[in-house]
């Protein structure tokens, strides 16, 4: 049978076969948001991992990132952009061990 290595789940639940493996970025909030934005995510695969959050805008220049080495389990970063920051839609991207995971918008809103 082969091995799933990702899974995504519409709810936020990671159930069934691969549930073990499974690496997804939550919903952002609060959505819109004006000085911070709480970005939950879940490594849901045993080991360390090398895991990336990359803020960008629409036309793909990045305008934050956040890398930290971390093992199984839930956790929430919280960004605090710069006040010149301008209004928009941004992009929220998980990755984990160089590779994307999943991509998450947020309305800045002043």
């Amino acid at each position: 049978m082969p091995r799933c290595s990702n899974v995504y789940a519409v709810d936020g639940n990671a159930t069934g076969i691969g549930a073990m493996e499974a690496m997804q970025l939550r919903i952002p909030n609060p959505n819109p948001f004006a000085h911070q934005l709480h970005i939950p995510y879940l490594i849901g695969k045993e080991g360390m991992h090398q895991v990336q959050i990359v803020v960008s805008d629409l036309t793909g220049r990045a305008v934050y990132r956040h890398a930290a080495t971390q093992e199984y389990g839930e956790y929430t970063h919280t960004w605090r952009p710069a006040a010149s920051l301008a209004d928009g839609i941004y992009l929220v991207t998980l990755y984990a061990d160089g590779r994307l995971m999943h991509t998450a918008k947020g309305l800045r809103t002043k």
